[in-house]
């Protein structure tokens, strides 16, 4: 039988078997009438370009079609699997074929008869290497000439077969692609039949979930939630340094975390924001290290390093691969040992401008910037070390002077009140000789060091008494909504009070289903956003809540909202609910807090700098969970009485001072 026009084309396909897996590949390409009268070749993934897994005999071409038989059309029994597979990357790149595939030469393959809508695909012939055909695929400016869109039969315009004729002198073009016929309902159908169905799953294919794990999961990843006490390594150098090593060797770093415990609390009397001044210092070099030079040789193995002030302590840390373990222990012995000799008026000058205009940028020019700093003042009795910034105050940055930089660090800076954490890929023995090698001749205390408790004379540190009445204060601002922030003051880290208030935090203000994001963010519609937190600072801790309110909300409203729900809570006390879903969060954030290597080494340095005992971490879960007792929560809800709390209302100026609310 001839084939009519309109026909679908003849499907070549070769089945294969290929290490052991039979699998038939089907090509087709579609020509669809571009603008112009134009021709494209699509892509293969739009005309249904096919891998399929099929079993067959070895290399046997047939020809199939609609109502067609193998036998009227039989496929040329030359093309070999080999040129099949090198045709392949001019179909996956019709609109460049020439830098894939080798031109066709003259002669080669009977174009078909004149009008014919469907043709057999030519078959393409190597071409000898160093020929002019050759030559040609890594043409491009010839390969775009030769398109094959202006060679070939275009059905736009009568379908009679134009050859595009090569101009005197040029390259030969690349064999011309055929067109293939448009999809039609039934091609597809016949497509989709054709496709292997999927086989539904047996019982015999379901494999067992692996055995749980003692520590509650299946050995997918488990989180590093607490480490093992029998593999922290705690030493003490002779100088008095405390060196705790804890090898993990899962990924090919090492995290070093020197906390030195001295912090905000320690700046002397009209010199506050010292200790975070003296942090930038840390960075200017040494006897043995250039000015920023500390930074410059970390990154160039590809580490990161910086440092931190807080109220109790100051760290500095890096991140390094592992074998630049070295690098990061003789860095911060040289600072540690050799800063003195490096200290100089012009980098005291530089990193002053420095502090000062970080202190404009995160407090003075900061919209609610100053609502912390009040709340600490008031919260705290003047002379308290909490009540004064960990930045310090603008005219104490501007009067330190050069020798008070030098005291300070003679003073804090000394293997006696350090503790160095190393976690990661190393060895325990070898890494704790060559901290001793390069920590070990320090001296215990520098030169000129002042005793803390001479410098800071009758400064009670622990935490203040109880309130008898609320006081309130009123900053106004260049904000464009109000926030109200109310604080009070409980035990330390890590204490029985300290879990528990964590706790209590943790139902006010955490997660969409706490209790004053209902209230005050989704049922009285008061404020866009609720926090409260409790500081894990060391002598005492602060407990605060701050609310942001929506825009034409007073601050008063707010306030009386947030006393309004801790009253509820103080009476009711936490439902069941509540606390598991407390302590759950709290779980999964302690675990994944603890991921990498340097939080690891700075919750050891932390506890080891507080509590005297680095394997704090391991029992932390455990102390959550026995704060969430009835009459623990209990006791911590006393503590937050409405009627004893401090509290600080920004208001924007262009509030109507009838609405502002009175500082009580």
């Amino acid at each position: 039988m001839e084939p009519r026009a309109g026909d679908p084309p003849p499907r070549r396909t070769w089945r294969v078997a290929l290490h052991g897996v039979q699998r038939r590949a089907v090509c087709r390409l579609r020509r669809v009438p571009r603008r112009r009268g134009a021709l494209r070749e699509t892509s293969p993934d739009r005309v249904g370009h096919r891998l399929r897994r099929i079993r067959s005999a070895p290399l046997l071409p047939r020809v199939g079609g609609r109502r067609r038989a193998a036998r009227e059309r039989p496929a040329d029994p030359g093309v070999s699997l080999l040129e099949a597979l090198r045709d392949l990357p001019s179909l996956l790149h019709p609109r460049h074929p020439g830098r894939f595939a080798h031109p066709r030469p003259a002669g080669a393959g009977a174009p078909g008869a004149a009008g014919r809508r469907h043709r057999e695909h030519p078959r393409r012939v190597v071409a000898p290497p160093g020929s002019v055909d050759a030559t040609a695929r890594g043409d491009a400016r010839q390969s775009r000439r030769a398109h094959p869109q202006r060679a070939g039969a275009d059905p736009c315009r009568g379908g009679r077969d134009r050859r595009a004729v090569a101009r005197p002198g040029s390259l030969p073009r690349p064999a011309r692609l055929p067109p293939v016929a448009r999809r039609s309902p039934v091609a597809a159908r016949r497509r989709r039949r054709a496709l292997p169905r999927p086989r539904h799953a047996r019982a015999g294919d379901l494999r067992p979930l692996p055995p749980r794990a003692p520590g509650g999961d299946r050995g997918y990843g488990r989180l590093t939630c607490t480490i093992d006490p029998a593999a922290l390594l705690d030493r003490r150098l002779d100088n008095g340094l405390r060196v705790l090593l804890l090898a993990d060797h899962r990924l090919p770093l090492v995290a070093i975390d020197v906390w030195y415990h001295v912090g905000s609390r320690h700046d002397p009397p009209g010199r506050t924001g010292l200790a975070h001044l003296f942090e930038h210092m840390l960075f200017q070099g040494s006897a043995n290290v250039g000015p920023n030079e500390h930074f410059a040789r970390v990154q160039q193995v590809g580490g990161v390093a910086n440092g931190s002030t807080w109220y109790d302590r100051t760290n500095y840390y890096e991140t390094l691969p592992a074998g630049a373990l070295e690098l990061g222990l003789w860095l911060e012995s040289d600072r540690m040992g050799f800063l003195l000799e490096a200290l100089d008026q012009d980098k005291l000058e530089l990193q002053r401008g420095v502090v000062s205009n970080e202190r404009r940028q995160r407090v003075d020019n900061q919209p609610y910037g100053a609502a912390s700093e009040r709340l600490n003042e008031l919260l705290y009795p003047d002379g308290h070390p909490y009540g004064w910034p960990v930045i310090g105050r603008m005219e104490d940055i501007q009067a330190a002077t050069l020798e008070d930089t030098r005291s300070f660090f003679a003073t804090h800076y000394a293997p006696r009140n350090a503790t160095l954490a190393l976690v990661g890929d190393f060895e325990p023995a070898v890494a704790l000789e060559a901290v001793g090698r390069y920590f070990g001749d320090l001296p215990e205390q520098a030169d000129g060091a002042v005793d803390l408790e001479a410098r800071l004379p009758g400064v009670d540190v622990q935490r203040p008494a109880r309130r008898n009445a609320p006081e309130h204060a009123l900053l106004v601002d260049e904000v464009a909504t109000a926030r109200v922030s109310l604080a009070w003051s409980v035990d330390g880290y890590a204490s029985e009070l300290w879990f528990s208030s964590q706790i209590v935090a943790a139902v006010l203000a955490e997660g969409k289903a706490s209790r004053l994001e209902q209230r005050l963010v989704r049922q009285l519609e008061l404020a866009t956003s609720v926090n409260a937190y409790v500081l894990p600072t060391e002598c005492c801790a602060t407990f605060a809540i701050t609310a942001s309110a929506r825009p034409d909300v007073c601050a008063e409203r707010v306030r009386a909202a947030i006393e309004e729900v801790i009253e509820e809570l103080r009476r009711d006390g936490c439902e069941p609910s509540e606390v598991e879903r407390v302590l759950a969060c709290a779980r999964a954030d302690h675990r994944w807090a603890l991921q990498t290597i340097q939080a690891r080494a700075d919750a050891i340095a932390r506890d080891a700098t507080y509590l005297d005992d680095p394997t704090h971490l391991a029992s932390f879960e455990q102390r959550l969970a026995e704060a969430a007792g009835e009459a623990r929560l209990r006791s911590a809800l006393r503590e937050i009485d409405p009627q004893a709390a401090v509290g600080v209302s920004v208001v924007p100026k262009s509030a109507d001072p009838g609405t502002r609310g009175a500082s009580t």
